[in-house]
């Protein structure tokens, strides 16, 4: 698993505002991905997948969320992609590329408690 970042509460709640989320429930690591920190973050009614990509280039990550975004116009199942509040498709934060997507798992009834953090 590919953990390269820790984030506190206060860290995920102002990378997800960035992209129009608020509200966040609850997050934890997503285990998997070989050069990425994935987060499952839920927020409001929704859940999504923070991906910090830490071994990628800015310009690597930007055209890696291109193309899931052009996977989903042509019918391939992926994740869609949520753009930031002023349309980006990924955000730089303290020189790493940051983006969202929907998650599209299934339910995981294993949640970490992040009410003390």
């Amino acid at each position: 698993m590919a953990h390269y970042s820790r984030l506190s509460r206060k860290d995920i709640e102002a990378i997800s505002a960035d992209f129009g989320l608020h509200s966040i429930s609850s997050f934890k690591v997503l285990s998997g991905g070989w050069e990425n920190t994935n987060y499952l973050v839920e927020a409001g009614k929704g859940r999504y997948v923070l991906t910090l990509c830490e071994q990628k280039k800015p310009e690597q990550a930007r055209d890696l969320v291109f193309l899931l975004e052009h996977l989903e116009r042509n019918h391939f199942g992926t994740s869609r992609v949520k753009r930031s509040l002023k349309n980006e498709p990924l955000i730089l934060r303290g020189g790493e590329s940051h983006h969202h997507e929907e998650f599209c798992g299934r339910k995981d009834s294993e949640r970490v408690d992040t009410s003390s953090d």
